[in-house]
C-alpha cells in the first residue's frame, strides 16, 4: 500500500517503531503503532491507532507516564480482547534501565 505519515509532531527525532494489528471483535483490522519520540527533550513512548486499517491514523498519544529519562524501544501486542499492551525501556529511576509496561484496555 501507500505510505501513511503516523506521527503528529516532525520537529523532532522519534525512532524505533513497533506495530500490532487487532484480530478480535471491536477492534479487528485496527493498526496500532508505538515508538520512542523526542518532542518532550527527552525521549517518551508515543503511539497512534487506525481503525481504517491504516489509512487515517488518530492523534498521538503518550503512553509511558513520565516525561522525566528516557522511555525508549517500545514493542506493542493486541490480544483477542482488543487488550493493548507495550513495554519499553525507561531510565527514570537512578538511570539505570528498567522495563516498563502499560496495558491498554480501552485504545
Amino acid at each position: 500500500g501507500t505510505d501513511v505519515l503516523v506521527n503528529d509532531d516532525t520537529t523532532n527525532d522519534r525512532d524505533d517503531p513497533s506495530v500490532a494489528v487487532g484480530v478480535g471483535e471491536g477492534c479487528m483490522g485496527n493498526v496500532y503503532v508505538v515508538w520512542q519520540d523526542q518532542r518532550n527533550s527527552n525521549y517518551d513512548v508515543y503511539g497512534a491507532r487506525s481503525i481504517d486499517g491504516g489509512e487515517v491514523f488518530e492523534a498521538n498519544r503518550l503512553i509511558s507516564d513520565s516525561l522525566a529519562g528516557d522511555q525508549m524501544n517500545p514493542s506493542i501486542a493486541v490480544d483477542s480482547a482488543c487488550v493493548v499492551g507495550v513495554a519499553w525501556r525507561d531510565d527514570v529511576v537512578n538511570e539505570s534501565w528498567d522495563i516498563r509496561a502499560a496495558i491498554l484496555p480501552s485504545w
